[in-house]
C-alpha cells in the first residue's frame, strides 16, 4: 500500500525520501501494530523549527474513519478550510465505496501523543488492485519446479501471511514452518516458508543464515528506506517496480538467464578470448612456417580418390589433449587450493596460465603428429622461436595486467607458481610420447570383421560387384596414354601405375593426361 503512494508522490510532487528522513524524526509509532483498513494508524514526528521542537500527529486509514476525526481540510491552494458535515459527505461519496481508499490527516501537537481530535484532512488515494492470483500461483509453481526455495517474509501478522500462503500455493507441504521473524534460527531456516512480524533486522539475520548455508539469496521486495539495506545484503536485490505477478515473471526470466551465465567457471570470457587470440594469431603462423608435411605433399602426386580430413594422428592428438586438459583443470578447479596450499585467486590464475601454456606446448607437438623429437628442424628457424617467445611474453604481461585493470578475482604468480604452470604444459609432451610409442603396438584393421558390420560390408561389396557386371558392355576406345600404362607389368605387386606415379616428376602435361 505504501510503495505505490510514495512512488506517486516522488513522480508527481517531487518528494525526496532521503531529504524527508533527515528533516523529521519519528518519535511515536503505532503504524506497524494495526491494519489501516481496519483501524486508523498514526505516528508522531518531530521537526526542528524556528521556535524549537515541533510535533505533528499524522494518521492514515479508511476515508470514513479519517473524516470523522477531522474538523478542517486543505483546499487545492493549500489553505485550511472548515470541514462541515456536507463537505464530509461529498468527500465520502468521492471514493465510490471503493474498499482500497486510503485517507490522510494531520495535526500539530504540543506533546508526544497521538491526538485524534480536530485533525486537518489532507487527501485520499484510491488504490487500483491489479493483482492476478492465477498468475501468482503459476509463477510460484514454476519457481518450485526449478528448485528455487521461497521464503515469504513481511511485517504483517503471521496469520494474515498464512492465509496468503494458502491462496498462492506457497505452503505446499505439511512440515513448512510459519513463524515470527524473531523465531527464525539456523536450526529451522531450512523448513521456514513464511516469517511474519519481521523487522528489517530479522530479515537481515535470515539472509545471513541462508548465506552461511551456501545458498544464493535473492530478495524481492519494496524499495523503501529500511528495505534498501535488506536488498543490498542479498546476492541479488530486486525492488517491486510494478506488481507482484509481473515481478515474479521477471525473477523467473532472470533465473533462467542467470543459470546459463552464472557459475564458478575456471576461465572468464575475456581469458578465453585471449587464449584464442594467442593461438590464432601467433600459434597459427608458427605452425605454417614449420609445416614440413605440407611441403612433402606438395611435391608428391597421389591418385588416391579421397582421404579422411581427420587422420588417426589428428584424432589421437585431439583425444589426448582434451582428456588431459579437462582432467587436470577440473581437478585443480576443485582441489587445487587445498593441495597446493594457495588462495582461490592464485589457483584461478594457475588454471588460466596452465591452460594457455598447454596450447603453447601443443604447437610444438602439432608440427608433426608422428615424430617424437619436437625440436627437429627448429635449429635455424628463428621466426618460430620469435613467435613462441612472443606468445610467452604476452601471456606473462596479461597475467600481470589482468590483476590490476581487468578482474579482481585473480592474482599475480611467483616464480614457483610459474614453474608449476609450465610443468602442466610439459606433461602434454610426456603423454604424447607415451601414446605414440603405444600406438606402434596397437594395430587396428580398417574394417571391423565382426557381427553386423562384417555382414553389412560384405553385402555392400557384393552389390557393387553385381552392378559393375551388369554395366559391362561396349566400351569406348581407351585413352592411348592410359592404355600404354595398362600392360602386363601392372599385374605385379602394388601395380605398375602406382610405381610410375611415385617415380615420375609431376608436370602440367602429365597431370592432365592422368586426369583424362
Amino acid at each position: 500500500m505504501e510503495e505505490p503512494i510514495l512512488c506517486w508522490a516522488e513522480k508527481n510532487m517531487g518528494m525526496q525520501r532521503d531529504t524527508l528522513d533527515q528533516q523529521f524524526i519519528i518519535v511515536k509509532d503505532n503504524d506497524s501494530e494495526m491494519n489501516p483498513f481496519e483501524v486508523p494508524c498514526g505516528v508522531v514526528i518531530q521537526k526542528n523549527g524556528d521556535n524549537g521542537k515541533e510535533y505533528y500527529s499524522h494518521f492514515k486509514g479508511r476515508a470514513d474513519s479519517i473524516l470523522s476525526m477531522c474538523s478542517s481540510y486543505y483546499d487545492m491552494k493549500g489553505e485550511v478550510q472548515d470541514l462541515d458535515d456536507e463537505t464530509k459527505s461529498e468527500f465520502a461519496q468521492a471514493n465510490n465505496n471503493n474498499v482500497n481508499v486510503v485517507a490522510f490527516a494531520c495535526k500539530r501537537t504540543q506533546v508526544v501523543e497521538l491526538d485524534e481530535i480536530g485533525l486537518t484532512f489532507i487527501g485520499m488515494f484510491v488504490l487500483e488492485d491489479n493483482f492476478n492470483l492465477d498468475n501468482m500461483r503459476q509463477g510460484i509453481e514454476i519457481l518450485k519446479e526449478g528448485g528455487v526455495k521461497m521464503i515469504f517474509t513481511s511485517e504483517e501478522d503471521v496469520e494474515v501471511l498464512r492465509a496468503i500462503g494458502d491462496e498462492t500455493g506457497l505452503l505446499n507441504s505439511h512440515d513448512a514452518l510459519v513463524v515470527k521473524g524473531e523465531d527464525a534460527t539456523k536450526e529451522n531456516v531450512e523448513k521456514i516458508c513464511i516469517t511474519g512480524n519481521s523487522s528489517p533486522a530479522h530479515k537481515l539475520l535470515l539472509i545471513e543464515q541462508l548465506k552461511k548455508r551456501g545458498e544464493v539469496v535473492a530478495v524481492v521486495g519494496e524499495q523503501a528506506f529500511e528495505s534498501n539495506v535488506v536488498l543490498e545484503a542479498a546476492h541479488f536485490g530486486l525492488p517491486v517496480v510494478t506488481n507482484w505477478p509481473e515481478t515474479i515473471t521477471y525473477v523467473i526470466n532472470s533465473i533462467k538467464g542467470g543459470r546459463i551465465v552464472y557459475g564458478d567457471a575456471p576461465l572468464t570470457f575475456i581469458q578465453l578470448v585471449w587464449v584464442n587470440l594467442l593461438v590464432t594469431f601467433i600459434g597459427g603462423p608458427a605452425l605454417l612456417i614449420t609445416q614440413q608435411a605440407t611441403r612433402q605433399l606438395r611435391d608428391e602426386l597421389s591418385i588416391r580418390p579421397r582421404k579422411q580430413p581427420i587422420t588417426k594422428g589428428m584424432l589421437r592428438n585431439i583425444l589426448l589433449q582434451v582428456s588431459y586438459q579437462t582432467g587436470i583443470f577440473v581437478f585443480l578447479q576443485h582441489r587445487g587450493s587445498a593441495i597446493l596450499g594457495i588462495t582461490p585467486k592464485v589457483n584461478r590464475s594457475i588454471v588460466f596460465n596452465g591452460f594457455a601454456l598447454c596450447q603453447l606446448f601443443n604447437i610444438f607437438s602439432a608440427r608433426d603428429l608422428e615424430q617424437r623429437n619436437y625440436f627437429r628442424g627448429l635449429g635455424q628457424n628463428y621466426l618460430f622461436w620469435a613467435l613462441s617467445g612472443l606468445y610467452l611474453v604476452l601471456q606473462f604481461g596479461f597475467i600481470e595486467v589482468e590483476v590490476v585493470f581487468v578482474f579482481g578475482n585473480t592474482a599475480r604468480l611467483n616464480w614457483k607458481q610459474w614453474v608449476e604452470s609450465i610443468l602442466i604444459g610439459v606433461v602434454t609432451w610426456l603423454l604424447d610420447v607415451i601414446v605414440k610409442w603405444a600406438s606402434q603396438y596397437i594395430k587396428m584393421d580398417k574394417y571391423c570383421d565382426c557381427g553386423v558390420l562384417h555382414l553389412a560390408r560384405n553385402w555392400v561389396q557384393d552389390w557393387f560387384a553385381r552392378v559393375n557386371c551388369c554395366d559391362s558392355g561396349p566400351r569406348s576406345t581407351p585413352n592411348p596414354t592410359l592404355a600404354s600404362f595398362d600392360s602386363p607389368r601392372s599385374s605385379s605387386g602394388k601395380g605398375w601405375i602406382t610405381n610410375i606415379t611415385r617415380r615420375v616428376k609431376p608436370t602440367k602435361d602429365r597431370t592432365n593426361t592422368l586426369m583424362d
